[in-house]
């Protein structure tokens, strides 16, 4: 705003004429609790995706691949934590700032970089589909709840009213 304020100002005494368009942002990730505790109890009803043992020694594997004496990191409990605002622009950031927007994440191998070779093979391994199986269950399942439970939908834009300032 002050910014813009400014501009018109200059604008003004110099004797030109001033139109602005905001084009994008790039805020990050705003996180809704109303969404998140839906969602983690959903998690918890589903369970945390169905490895074989067969997916665990491959991922081994590839994690020993990524980080030569590394074990696996693999959390196999459903856990709740909250990361807080994501500082970084992202695809989902600005919009969480505008609807309620509530995220589902899997575990991954820790020793397996994201934008590393190895999580491309992960991503078309058998062992890369039971995370993304358990948060699609857990969004369909969601996603009846919201529409059968419009007062959750009013509680996350309740939440999140307060938050959001418009230019």
């Amino acid at each position: 705003d002050a910014i813009c304020e400014i501009m018109q100002a200059a604008a003004q005494a110099s004797g030109i004429e001033l139109t602005h368009q905001f084009i994008s942002e790039c805020r990050g990730y705003l996180p809704n609790d109303t969404l998140a505790r839906l969602l983690f109890s959903i998690m918890e009803q589903v369970g945390p995706p169905n490895w074989t043992d067969e997916h665990i020694a491959w991922m081994e594997s590839l994690a020993r691949e990524c980080s030569p004496g590394a074990g696996l990191t693999l959390a196999r409990d459903i856990g709740f934590y909250d990361t807080g605002t994501d500082y970084y622009g992202q695809d989902d950031g600005e919009v969480s700032w505008r609807i309620p927007l509530g995220r589902v994440n899997w575990a991954y191998p820790v020793e397996v970089p994201i934008h590393h070779w190895a999580w491309t093979a992960l991503s078309g391994h058998d062992a890369g589909s039971p995370g993304p199986l358990m948060a699609s269950r857990t969004l369909a399942i969601a996603a009846v709840r919201l529409l059968s439970q419009p007062t959750v939908v009013r509680d996350a834009q309740g939440e999140l009213r307060p938050l959001v300032v418009e230019h």
